[in-house]
């Protein structure tokens, strides 16, 4: 009960404070940040624009195919430079 009645005034005083707060003209720079933060309407995206997560799901899987195949390239390329490395050793 007693946080019940904390909050209320709590919440009462906040709004009490925003109500006298007294509105100054804005300055330049303060219109001009507001006007960089918010979304433009292109910024924006409508529900069409979202991908299919299979699509998704698929490439993803595709990459990982591409990467690992590197990987192995890479792999054999450091083995015959390792028997190469080896044989100037020698």
């Amino acid at each position: 009960m007693k946080r019940i009645l904390f909050l209320t005034i709590f919440v009462a005083l906040m709004v009490f404070a925003g109500c006298n707060k007294k509105s100054e003209p804005a300055t330049d720079k303060e219109t001009e940040s507001t006007k960089t933060d918010s979304l433009s309407e292109k910024d924006t995206l409508s529900l069409n624009d979202f991908v299919d997560t299979t699509k998704l799901k698929k490439s993803v899987e595709d990459v990982k195919k591409k990467i690992d195949e590197k990987q192995k390239e890479l792999n054999k390329e450091m083995d015959e430079v390792k028997k190469k490395l080896d044989e100037l050793e020698k």
